[in-house]
């Protein structure tokens, strides 16, 4: 929000954060909490820049994760090379979040990409396309800005620790019901980044945790402690993230008031 000319207070940012990472959670996934975090700053009469931030920080993440998932996907593939049936599925991965990771990258950094999709964007035929690609275009990252350079290798590093962070919290659920193991630790980092981009689209809570604990019983967990490890993660997520829901709160009794 900085580096695109919008400044508050490290507690303000922080608030915003934690109540949209409290609906991510909680409400509908990933569209919620990013809705609140781009509404209230659209509220300052800086819609570009709540987009371009929360993208930004939705970007690095499913950046990092992406890397992960490959790095994992390659281990995986080397572990178990001689099963054909593991080798397509992982191999499928790895593909797919190449292709991410080579898409988002792309539109990011490549002014021509950027120059092809804003006439894209201006050419429909809708009243708000202008102001979309506006929007749009305010998430591009120019190379030969250092500013933009330095506020990208920030974002990623701490994104790096994040998702770190991310996977080890489902690491320590399954250690605490007695599932985790040290061989097989490179699932963890092909398949929670699967569960993050089912977040993206807006489920009931209790839907993705299921989910994902049928594709670890599909590595060789069993379905039932792999749900309740899921579950486990997701409920930590509610709890580290509760602050959000109290600065929500609070912030709306002040606005009543």
């Amino acid at each position: 929000m900085k580096n695109r000319g919008l400044r508050l207070s490290a507690f303000e940012t922080l608030k915003i954060y934690y109540t949209g990472m409290f609906f991510n959670n909680f409400i509908l996934g990933t569209i919620a909490g990013d809705s609140f975090k781009v509404a209230v700053l659209h509220k300052r009469k800086k819609a570009k820049t709540g987009f371009a931030a929360t993208f930004l920080d939705r970007f690095a993440g499913l950046a990092v994760l992406s890397i992960f998932a490959v790095a994992g996907g390659v281990i995986v593939n080397a572990v178990n090379f001689a099963n054909s049936k593991d080798l397509h599925i992982t191999m499928f991965i790895l593909a797919f979040f190449a292709l991410i990771l080579t898409l988002v990258f792309s539109l990011i950094f490549s002014k021509h990409l950027q120059v092809i999709f804003s006439k894209i964007l201006l050419k429909l035929p809708f009243e708000s396309a202008k102001r979309i690609e506006s929007i749009v275009s305010s998430v591009y990252i120019d190379r030969r800005n250092k500013k933009d350079t330095e506020m990208l290798t920030k974002i990623f590093a701490l994104s790096f620790i994040i998702q770190t962070i991310r996977i080890s919290a489902h690491i320590f659920c399954a250690a605490a019901i007695g599932i985790f193991a040290l061989n097989t630790l490179h699932y963890y980092f092909v398949i929670i980044p699967i569960t993050a981009l089912l977040m993206m689209i807006p489920l009931p809570f209790g839907v993705i945790p299921a989910i994902a604990g049928a594709i670890f019983s599909v590595a060789g967990f069993s379905l039932e402690s792999a749900t309740i490890m899921q579950f486990l993660a997701a409920i930590a997520g509610i709890i580290g993230s509760s602050a959000g829901a109290v600065f929500f709160l609070l912030d709306r009794k002040s606005a009543k008031n």
